[in-house]
């Protein structure tokens, strides 16, 4: 069965908050909501990329690459996050409510939808074999 991906219900949800920011906020909000929902959609959307080719070829080996991607992927993301904060920086533009929001918001999102998309793959618990019954 084809793994479906939560991503775009999370791409739609950091668009429409832009659009909210936009409205409300001013431009500066509305980059502010851009720049953080680029990062919500590129640190979510990355996993299924990167780890979906270790997992079908090398199982084994897909746990580990897992937490390996993650780790670096917090650690960029802390950096990235300090950096667009720092006010003498280049997110000095950006306003810092709207991109923390967005990028709060948009990773409740992205985990609530990925999630629901888990949860509707059926995942194989033990091997049959070629009669369909469980080997022993």
């Amino acid at each position: 069965m084809k793994r479906r991906s939560g991503i775009v219900p999370v791409v739609l949800a950091v668009a429409a908050w832009t659009v909210v920011a936009a409205l409300i906020g001013g431009q500066d909000a509305a980059v502010a909501a851009a720049v953080a929902a680029v990062i919500v959609v590129v640190f979510f959307g990355s996993t299924q990329v990167v780890l979906g080719p270790i997992a079908q070829y090398l199982p084994g080996a897909s746990l580990a690459a897992a937490l390996l991607f993650y780790g670096t992927k917090v650690l960029a993301l802390g950096v990235v996050v300090v950096v667009l904060l720092d006010p003498e920086g280049p997110g000095r533009h950006l306003d810092d409510g709207w991109f923390t929001a967005t990028l709060i918001g948009g990773s409740l999102v992205a985990v609530t939808w990925l999630v629901i998309a888990d949860l509707r793959v059926r995942h194989a618990i033990y091997d049959l074999d070629d009669r369909g019954h469980p080997d022993a």
